[in-house]
């Protein structure tokens, strides 16, 4: 016999399979679409976002896919950096222009942190070289 909140705990779950399998379904569609890169991403999320899933094991195998092309990778790291990556080095120039250099440094470390391997952290570090200490 069932409790109530058994029965709750299961329609939570199915709820998440739903919710998982229609995530899914538009990462397969971007990507069907040639929207590799905004599909990855969308993948990625999926397999995050719902472990324990059947949509989180065919995200991963399809990131996994993805994965075997670093120079993919690295464009697709670049464009989903892109807005809030720029954001974050032109904050971090007014600090520095502004004479706020702790503020400056900060921000360009949370460029590095954030964004590995991208353009962006790149620009960070020399930045942050070029201030000293």
């Amino acid at each position: 016999m069932r409790t109530s909140a058994g029965l709750d705990g299961a329609d939570a779950f199915g709820r998440k399979r739903l919710v998982a399998d229609e995530e899914l379904a538009i990462a397969q569609k971007l990507q069907s679409d040639g929207k590799h890169e905004l599909a990855y991403a969308r993948f990625k999320q999926v397999a995050k976002s719902f472990p324990d899933t059947p949509a989180a094991n065919i995200a991963g195998d399809a990131v996994a896919k993805y994965e075997q092309d670093p120079a993919f990778v690295k464009r697709a790291n670049e464009t989903a950096a892109g807005g809030k990556a720029k954001g974050t080095l032109n904050l971090a120039q007014s600090y520095r222009n502004a004479g706020r250099r702790e503020q400056a440094r900060a921000k360009y470390r949370e460029v590095i942190d954030s964004y590995p391997g991208t353009s962006y952290a790149e620009t960070a570090a020399r930045e942050l070289a070029a201030m000293g200490k």
